[in-house]
């Protein structure tokens, strides 16, 4: 019985452990985001978020650990609140600028704040911290 736990701990680490290489791709499109300004640059932000779309669609069907789920839907959240971000700005570049409520939750700002800080919690699982 003692020989089976040392084993046992060894495969909660192996099995909570993220597989860098299998998700590089992905962690690139996520960092390509978190260097740009979404407002100064529509058509670029919404490349990359398309991107980083298609990247979390193929991680899903590498994950093979939780760790690596969890870290998915992270970047998974990430994305899709980054899309929203970019879909209320476009709302409300349509309406009156004096309208325009940027300390609302619902902001372009505020979504696209919470975007990233989905992609830096997956980024923490990606590296393992």
């Amino acid at each position: 019985m003692k020989r089976l736990l040392p084993c046992s701990l060894l495969f909660l680490i192996a099995c909570s452990s993220v597989d860098q290489k299998k998700f590089e791709s992905l962690y690139r499109a996520a960092k390509e985001i978190e260097t740009i300004s979404y407002y100064n640059q529509m058509p670029t932000a919404l490349e990359l978020v398309r991107k980083l779309q298609t990247e979390v669609s193929i991680g899903l069907d590498r994950a093979s650990t939780e760790a690596e789920r969890n870290m998915l839907t992270f970047y998974s959240n990430g994305a899709h609140m980054l899309r929203l971000a970019l879909t209320q700005f476009e709302i409300e570049m349509l309406g009156p600028a004096d309208k325009i409520d940027f300390k609302s939750p619902r902001s372009s700002t505020n979504l696209w704040h919470n975007g990233v800080e989905q992609l830096r919690a997956a980024e923490q699982l990606y590296l393992g911290k």
